[in-house]
């Protein structure tokens, strides 16, 4: 049987220190298995989806300038990553449609 993992997160080490510095996020003890400041990119996240057992994680981005990026690892890694956009500015639909 095949793992999905429906949200997986690309993390660089400046996004993950603006979500840690967060003061909503000062409960959590640990991000990502770990202090959480380096991030996880590519091989990182590879590396831990093959040691959990996780054949394909799903990368969830704004449909904003993180979506390309998101469909350019998808697409340098078949089957181990598909791309799941989601709307940026729910009260702008038809810019978002135009997006899509």
């Amino acid at each position: 049987m095949d793992i999905v993992d429906i949200w997986v997160n690309l993390v660089t080490e400046a996004s993950a220190a603006q979500f840690l510095g967060a003061a909503e996020n000062a409960h959590i003890p640990s991000y990502l298995g770990s202090s959480g400041t380096g991030g996880i990119g590519v091989d990182a996240m590879l590396t831990l989806m093959d040691e959990l057992g996780v054949a394909t994680g799903v990368l969830c981005t704004g449909l904003d300038g993180g979506a390309e990026k998101a469909l350019a690892v998808a697409d340098a890694h078949p089957g181990r990553f598909l791309v799941a956009g989601g709307l940026v500015d729910p009260d702008h639909p038809t810019r978002n449609v135009r997006r899509i």
